[in-house]
C-alpha cells in the first residue's frame, strides 16, 4: 500500500465574512490548485475533503479524489459561528471514513475564520474542550497537522484553547487585502506540505 494523505478544508461562511467574501473563495481554490498540482507527481494518493458552516456545518464533499476536484464556485455568506461543531465535525468525519490507525495515511485540516464560536453556546454537539482533546489526541500519532486562519483574532488564546501549534497558525485582517496574503502564503505552506509528505513526512508543527 502507497501512502495516502487525507485534507479537509473547513471554511466559515458566517455573515461576518461579507468583507473579504471574494478574496476567501479565491484563496480556497488557490489550496485547491495547489493540490492539484502536486498530485500531477507521484509519490502520495490525495483525497480531500470540504466544509463550510455557519451555524451549520455542511459537508459540500468528503475523501474526494483529486482527479474529481472542481474550482469552487459556490460560497454564500450569513448566519452565526459554529466552529466548534465545524472543527469536531470534520475531525471525525476523517476517523470515521478512513483508516486513521494505518501508519501510510497522514492528515491535513486547514481551518479558515474571521471569528469566535457566536453566539455563545451556537455549537450543539462539540466545545472547546472536546475539539482540544480531538486535536491533542490526533497529534499524538504524529500523523495528523492543524493549521488555522483566524482573521482579527488572539492566536495564542486561539492555540492554547485547540490545541493548535502556534507556528501553525496566522492571523489576517478581515478584508480583501489581508484574505488575500493570508490564502497565498497558506498555498505556498501547503505545497511545501505536500513535498514532504511525498518524502515521508507525516506531521508539521
Amino acid at each position: 500500500m502507497g501512502k495516502k494523505t487525507y485534507i479537509s478544508l473547513v471554511l466559515d461562511r458566517s455573515g461576518s465574512m461579507k468583507s473579504c467574501r471574494d478574496a476567501t473563495l479565491k484563496g480556497i481554490n488557490e489550496q485547491i490548485s495547489t493540490i492539484r498540482k502536486d498530485a500531477e507527481e507521484p509519490g502520495s494518493d490525495t483525497f480531500v475533503s470540504y466544509y463550510t458552516f455557519n451555524g451549520h456545518v455542511e459537508p459540500k464533499y468528503k475523501c474526494r479524489p483529486v482527479n474529481f476536484l472542481d474550482d469552487i464556485t459556490e460560497y454564500e455568506i450569513g448566519g452565526n459561528t459554529a466552529i466548534y461543531d465545524a472543527m469536531g465535525t470534520a475531525i471525525m468525519d476523517l476517523q470515521r471514513e478512513t483508516d486513521h490507525n494505518s501508519p501510510d495515511n497522514a492528515y491535513l485540516v486547514i481551518f479558515a475564520s474571521d471569528g469566535h464560536e457566536y453566539p455563545h453556546g451556537c455549537s450543539k454537539k462539540f466545545t472547546a474542550r472536546s475539539v482540544a482533546k480531538l486535536v491533542s489526541e490526533c497529534q499524538d500519532t504524529e500523523r495528523w497537522t492543524f493549521t488555522y486562519l483566524g482573521a482579527n483574532q488572539d492566536l495564542g488564546k486561539v492555540a492554547a484553547e485547540l490545541n493548535i501549534p502556534i507556528g501553525n497558525m496566522a492571523n489576517y485582517s478581515s478584508d480583501m487585502k489581508g484574505a488575500a496574503v493570508a490564502f497565498a502564503q497558506n498555498s505556498r505552506q501547503l505545497d511545501s506540505y505536500l513535498k514532504l509528505r511525498k518524502r515521508g513526512v507525516s506531521q508539521l508543527k
